[in-house]
């Protein structure tokens, strides 16, 4: 499998660097690691390409609390996905923003 992600900061407008990604399998009762990552110039982690993926659930987390801390924010991101099809590319996108949520 491939897996590319684009993370954008999309309060600059410009890609975000060197932030800290891993990759994350579910098994029966928890997540077992399968490998990370860091985000380059161009925000975006093209050799990310873990060498076994079978058919299963993942999840990809981000470490935006590292790469928002400057602004004393913290937290982390996952995105969590089903790979039906292990020998496609997979593109995981993310945008970031620094503006809170507020409840509606």
């Amino acid at each position: 499998m491939t897996l590319l992600t684009h993370v954008l900061d999309a309060t600059s407008g410009r890609p975000a660097v060197a932030v800290s990604l891993r990759l994350d399998r579910r098994t029966r009762h928890e997540w077992q690691y399968v490998g990370s990552g860091m985000t380059g110039g161009d925000g975006q982690n093209r050799n990310f390409s873990p060498d076994s993926v079978d058919l299963a659930v993942y999840q990809l987390v981000f470490d935006t609390g590292a790469y928002f801390s400057p602004a004393g924010l913290s937290g982390d991101v996952a995105i969590v996905f089903e790979v039906t099809q292990p020998h496609r590319q997979h593109h995981l996108p993310l945008p970031l923003s620094r503006s809170p949520i507020r409840p509606t």
